[in-house]
């Protein structure tokens, strides 16, 4: 029973909208995991980040509601549904999932299209948290900025870009357009939004019961 359990799990990954229907029991199932297949860690943090996406309450149940909308055909719900649970199995700390989670508010509310959310989301995944402190810290300041290790790392990304050279010889750096959208829609306000100041484990839309958002979801797709 328990073998067959881990291979529903398994199964459930490739469906977003078997992910958002078993989100509410998001916790059970890393519990599950921890105790009967610890060795399956990749599987628990995956679960983990569920729980906090759909549960930790930063995500109205409007906004999940306009999520679940965006994914407006059968071809969209495959592969856009695929991208965001791959981008939420690669977080790999709470703070970048937060700033996901706020893309994903930017998103949803027509503040920045789909390409802009997932070149935002695929930037902050591939970034230090120490790199995107930085970027937060100043990305207001005026002139040139001087090589640094954050400059280095955010330069990889994408989040900054070689400009000049200072009298010494020494490179400067300005923070590209990309930056800036990383931080007006993914960092601002991340503070507030920290996954500590919620609870955990609500259902998906809370308030309502399972039978009822499941045939909400299945409304939106034409499905009984």
């Amino acid at each position: 029973m328990e073998l067959e359990a881990i291979k529903t799990l398994a199964n459930l990954t490739y469906d977003f909208l078997s992910i958002v229907g078993y989100a509410s029991s998001a916790k059970q199932i890393k519990d599950f995991l921890r105790k009967r297949a610890p060795f399956l860690y990749h599987e628990w943090k995956f679960w983990d980040n569920i729980d906090k996406f759909f549960n930790s309450g930063i995500l109205s149940d409007d906004d999940k509601r306009k999520l679940i909308g965006k994914l407006s055909s059968e071809k969209e719900k495959q592969e856009v549904g695929r991208k965001i649970i791959d981008l939420i199995s690669k977080v790999d700390t709470d703070k970048k999932l937060v700033y996901i989670i706020n893309a994903t508010k930017a998103w949803v509310d027509d503040s920045i299209d789909r390409s802009q959310y997932f070149r935002i989301c695929h930037v902050i995944s591939a970034s230090l948290d120490e790199d995107l402190q930085f970027l937060s810290e100043h990305i207001d300041d005026t002139g040139d900025i001087p090589y640094s290790i954050e400059i280095n790392g955010l330069q990889t990304t994408g989040l900054a870009c070689h400009t000049n050279m200072d009298k010494e010889g020494n490179p400067l750096y300005v923070f590209t357009p990309l930056s800036r959208a990383v931080n007006e829609y993914a960092i601002k306000g991340a503070g507030a939004n920290a996954i500590e100041n919620f609870n955990i484990n609500e259902p998906p839309f809370k308030g309502t019961s399972d039978e009822e958002w499941k045939k909400e979801i299945g409304a939106i797709f034409g499905k009984n």
